[in-house]
C-alpha cells in the first residue's frame, strides 16, 4: 500500500534545528519591532534553553546585541567546574567591543538544575554591569539556566 500522507518524518536533530530557527527569527523580530529594551524574558529564556549547551560543568555565555537590541551573536565565553566558572569582565568587554555590541544578556548554566542565583551570581552581575558601563555597553539581564527551566534576574528585580 502506498503512503499517501502529506507529512514526512523528521529526525530529532532536524526538529531541534527548526525550533532554534523559529525562536531565533521570533526573537530577532521582537528585538527589531518592540520599544522595550529587550524582548520578553520568556522569549530570551526559550532562546537560551535551545542554544546554551547543557553540560556537567558550569558554563557562562553572553548574547551580544546591537543598538536596536538585535542579536549579533551568542557565545559560550567561560567553562568551569560542577559548581562555578571563573568569569573575567575584560574578556566580555573585549568581545563586546570587537562585535560592536551596545548591550548584552548574560547567561550561565547550573548543572544541578537549581535556577536560584547565588549571592556570588548577583555580585558578579553587578560587577559586570559596572565594568561594561565604562564602555557604554548595557547589561540587560542575567539568566540562570537549569535543566529545562530558567530564571531571569531582571524579572525578579535582582539587578
Amino acid at each position: 500500500m502506498k503512503n499517501t500522507s502529506k507529512f514526512e518524518y523528521s529526525t530529532i536533530e532536524e526538529v531541534i534545528e527548526a525550533a532554534k530557527h523559529f525562536v531565533g527569527e521570533k526573537c530577532n523580530h521582537s528585538f527589531q519591532t518592540e520599544s522595550e529594551a529587550f524582548c520578553s524574558p520568556d522569549l530570551v529564556g526559550d532562546f537560551l534553553l535551545l542554544n546554551h549547551e547543557q553540560t556537567p560543568h558550569e558554563t557562562f555565555s553572553v548574547m551580544f546585541l546591537n543598538s536596536k537590541n538585535k542579536l549579533i551573536c551568542h557565545e559560550v565565553i567561560f567553562s568551569g567546574s560542577i559548581s562555578s566558572a571563573q568569569v573575567y569582565p575584560r574578556t566580555i568587554a573585549q568581545k563586546a567591543l570587537s562585535c560592536n555590541a551596545a548591550a548584552v544578556i548574560l547567561a550561565h548554566h547550573h548543572p544541578s538544575g537549581d535556577t536560584k542565583p547565588s549571592q556570588s551570581d548577583i555580585r558578579l552581575t553587578e560587577n559586570l554591569k559596572e565594568a561594561l558601563k565604562l564602555i557604554d555597553v548595557k547589561v540587560l539581564d542575567h539568566f540562570v539556566i537549569g535543566g529545562k527551566t530558567f530564571f531571569s534576574m531582571a524579572s525578579h528585580q535582582l539587578m
